[in-house]
């Protein structure tokens, strides 16, 4: 599943910043990948075990290209995951604020939650841009 992800974003990417002219390098890494909890109210979904939590999947992925710096789906760390993955950003020399573009792969706050961190980011939602398409 990870893969398949990672795959879709760096196609996503390639596609969506890049000139037919030439294409940037860019450098995909997954900043956090572990496991989320549901939020409160949500508990009772398939798979839930007997403390009524279920462990969701949860990557956060940073995409770094020649003048962009995109983050994917923020929203998919914990609460107590932040500092960790802020200080993943700061190690690769990157403040919130630099952060260009945040991409959301859908509208579930698992994925969305952590927008506000990241400033000066332009928001790339494919939902909002094509919700009446279909």
């Amino acid at each position: 599943m990870i893969k398949r992800r990672l795959f879709t974003i760096i196609l996503f990417f390639t596609f969506y910043f890049s000139s037919p002219a030439s294409l940037a390098e860019n450098k995909v890494s997954v900043i956090h990948n572990g496991y989320v909890s549901p939020i409160k109210g949500f508990e009772f979904l398939p798979g839930a075990r007997d403390d009524g939590r279920r462990k969701i999947a949860s990557t956060v992925t940073l995409v770094e290209g020649e003048n962009t710096l995109l983050i994917a789906d923020p929203g998919m760390a914990a609460k107590g995951v932040w500092p960790t993955l802020l200080k993943e950003l700061a190690t690769r020399g990157y403040s919130p604020e630099q952060v260009t573009h945040v991409l959301i792969s859908h509208h579930h706050p698992d994925h969305n939650t952590q927008l506000g961190l990241f400033p000066n980011a332009v928001i790339v939602d494919h939902w909002a841009t094509y919700q009446h398409d279909l």
